[in-house]
């Protein structure tokens, strides 16, 4: 026996497009179609994702828009060819693309938890750019108010009571930049 050679059967990924004339009351039956060509041909479904509705990057049989599907299963080689064939055959698949890949290593709960960790780092990082900008305004209010120094005393006297009402202590803007630095999970 070849030392290359696997025990099972090899493992392929299938990302297809339906066709977007269908609503989306109409797809279950396309995809229990395919399921039943992949088990008629001996293939055994380990995960299955829906994409969903998306923009194609270019119109293909004048189509802008299709609904995406992602398949793995194990499948012997000479099945595949066969697979292939029916599915180029579809009227209902406007483009498929099968490859061979090895086990799926991440499972679905530990792409969840990056995701919300993005999210918050993408919160924070809002967070700080909201921040920034307050303190650019401040020092351009500041800048303004050197300024207009030069300005008759009546001018001074009725800005200076709305001024006064819209300053931030900067000690207030500091406490909130090392609150949001503190976060450790900034990577």
């Amino acid at each position: 026996m070849s030392k290359t050679k696997t025990i099972g059967s090899p493992h392929f990924e299938m990302l297809f497009i339906i066709s977007n004339k269908y609503s989306e009351n109409e797809l279950p039956p396309i995809l229990e179609k395919i399921s039943q060509i992949i088990e008629e041909k001996r293939g055994n479904i380990t995960y299955s994702e829906v994409w969903g509705k998306k923009k194609m990057a270019y119109p293909i049989k004048g189509m802008a828009y299709g609904y995406y599907f992602l398949h793995e299963f194990d499948m012997d080689g000479k099945n595949v060819n066969e697979l292939d064939r029916l599915l180029r055959m579809s009227n209902d698949i406007i483009r498929h693309q099968i490859v061979r890949v090895s086990v799926r290593a991440i499972d679905k709960p530990k792409k969840e938890e990056i995701r919300a960790e993005r999210t918050v780092f993408t919160e924070e990082v809002q967070a700080v750019s909201e921040i920034k900008e307050t303190a650019i305004e401040i020092a351009a209010k500041t800048k303004h108010d050197e300024d207009s120094a030069t300005k008759p005393a009546k001018e001074k006297a009725t800005e200076g009571k709305t001024k006064e009402s819209k300053k931030v202590d900067l000690k207030d803007l500091d406490e909130k930049l090392d609150k949001i630095l503190d976060v450790d999970s900034l990577l």
